[in-house]
């Protein structure tokens, strides 16, 4: 984004007015710490190839190498960008990453046949609008995709009652009051301690006017560049 966006501890942007700031968690970049993290818990380069694997790790044979797939779709270029991006970092901690990208109407298809919504990946890259409500909801317990109900939003699989509690309670207040704010900055709290999902960057939205074009204005939670073409005017 050549430098005009962030990197995002919760799932909305610092400029949102119910961005929860000092409450979220912050994850600097520390490569060292990941790195100790990961020999702590038993995965180690024995064979020094540059890729860990495990040694004593519960539930997997010792030697398997820390493999995943990542699925990104093939309809973005932008989307395979960040998916070299992500594999060259995670090589950096000794990780294995093999980029499979799809047809878009296959990675976002309903499960359990489509692997995101069927809940069949290793590391997956997803795109949200933001919107006037923020989106808490689609981390709820209520909304993993499974039997009878293939399309909900929360394809992580994320569950955790005080996230579900606040983030309700917060779709339920009445927008514009102190309990409306207060809830929604405590679901983020919540969301940017336990990261089940990693907010990666907010794109960047982009258009052309003339310069008689008055009143064109570009707005992040709108999906069209004419949301208000009303007051938009030519001289």
């Amino acid at each position: 984004t050549y430098g005009r966006s962030v990197v995002l501890d919760s799932y909305l942007p610092p400029v949102h007015p119910l961005y929860a700031g000092d409450l979220l968690v912050h994850w600097d970049y520390d490569l060292t710490a990941g790195r100790a993290l990961l020999s702590e818990v038993g995965w180690l380069d024995t064979d020094e190839d540059g890729v860990r694997d495990a040694q004593q790790v519960p539930g997997i044979r010792d030697g398997t190498p820390f493999e995943v797939t990542f699925l990104t779709s093939a309809a973005s270029s932008s989307a395979q960008q960040v998916a070299r991006i992500v594999k060259a970092q995670l090589a950096d901690c000794g990780i294995r990453v093999d980029v499979e990208t799809l047809p878009a109407q296959e990675f976002l298809a309903d499960g359990p046949e489509g692997p995101l919504y069927g809940r069949r990946f290793d590391l997956a890259e997803s795109t949200w609008w933001f919107d006037v409500n923020p989106l808490c909801g689609r981390y709820l317990s209520s909304e993993i995709p499974g039997e009878g109900r293939w399309y909900g939003d929360n394809f992580t699989g994320y569950s955790n009652l005080d996230y579900d509690a606040f983030c309700q309670a917060a779709l339920e207040a009445l927008p514009g009051t102190s309990e409306y704010e207060e809830y929604h900055k405590q679901a983020q709290a919540i969301f940017s301690e336990e990261l089940p999902a990693i907010p990666l960057f907010m794109g960047l939205r982009v258009a052309v006017a003339r310069p008689n074009v008055l009143h064109f204005t570009l707005d992040s939670t709108a999906p069209s560049e004419l949301w208000n073409l009303e007051t938009i005017t030519v001289q």
